[in-house]
């Protein structure tokens, strides 16, 4: 029963980090871990979810439901890693030539005869 009201009690980290994120603009870190923390309640919320659904439906459907819930946020995960590959792959596709090499940080590099003599690396 105290592990049920802490478990609700952590539920408060939902809207926490999303004003985190977009009201207060924390910093990153500060976002990931009221976010870590708001997944823990959700994660028990469908635990028990599909206990109840299980207790109704049967062992066989239950354990279905369990196999397949108890990987769900595995599975959301992997498909917006998916999707933002393929944002990148499809956005690299339409840049032209050499500029779909290029870093954003990268500084342009120039050859090294245009230095001035006393940068230029010595001959070995």
């Amino acid at each position: 029963m105290v592990r049920a009201v802490w478990v609700k009690l952590l539920l408060a980290f939902i809207p926490t980090s999303l004003l985190l994120a977009w009201v207060f603009h924390a910093p990153s870190l500060w976002i990931f871990a009221a976010s870590v923390i708001a997944i823990i309640p959700l994660a028990d919320l469908l635990r028990q979810g599909t206990e109840q659904i299980a207790a109704r439906a049967g062992q066989t459907i239950g354990g279905l439901l369990n196999v397949t819930f108890r990987n769900l946020a595995e599975l959301i995960i992997a498909i917006f890693v998916l999707l933002l590959a393929l944002a990148f792959f499809f956005v690299t596709l339409r840049m032209e030539g050499e500029a779909a090499i290029r870093l954003p940080f990268a500084a342009p590099s120039a050859p090294a005869s245009s230095l001035p003599v006393h940068a230029r690396p010595p001959r070995l």
